[in-house]
């Protein structure tokens, strides 16, 4: 395995933070009717940062590959024109953004135990 910098656990870190931080635009004190896919904080770029770790550090992890393919299939149901306005209404996708987050943490689960 190639050595990891410590820049890009702290990167995968946040990233991982800032997806299952979505579940929190789901609470009923949250004003926000929208969920960004791209920029710092939106959600496609930090699974593709994501994404981008586990296969430069855990290619071929059946568990691993398990959650993305979830992930990546999540996304996939997210019409090509809601992805190309960049942006996606959180109640139409409710189901989508919380199994993403669900998937994120089993995924960051298997990323820390595959480490040890």
């Amino acid at each position: 395995m190639e050595k990891i910098c410590y820049s890009e656990i702290i990167e995968f870190n946040k990233c991982i933070d800032r997806i299952k931080g979505l579940k929190n635009i789901y609470k009923e004190d949250s004003k926000l009717s929208y969920i960004y896919l791209d920029g710092e904080f939106g959600l496609f770029s930090n699974i593709d940062i994501v994404f981008m770790f586990c296969d430069k550090y855990l290619n071929g992890i059946k568990s691993v590959d398990y959650y993305i393919r979830l992930i990546r299939e999540n996304i996939n149901s997210i019409t090509p024109k809601d992805l190309k306005n960049g942006i996606i209404n959180k109640e139409e996708y409710k189901s989508q953004i919380l199994s993403i987050c669900s998937s994120i943490e089993y995924l960051e689960r298997e990323v820390i135990m595959s480490f040890l």
